[in-house]
């Protein structure tokens, strides 16, 4: 469980289990992951490498 953020060599994530929001990994782009790191209860997560 939790969230888990992916980075490839092009500075693009693959956030995972982010429940109702996607049944299997999610490609993020930078604003989205911008647009995450304004939410609380990913700020956190977005911090940690997998």
């Amino acid at each position: 469980g939790g969230l888990c953020v992916h980075f490839d060599e092009h500075g693009g994530g693959v956030i995972d289990e982010i429940p109702g929001l996607h049944d299997g990994p999610v490609v993020a782009d930078d604003v989205f992951l911008l647009q995450l790191q304004n939410v609380p209860e990913f700020a956190d997560a977005l911090e940690l490498p997998c």
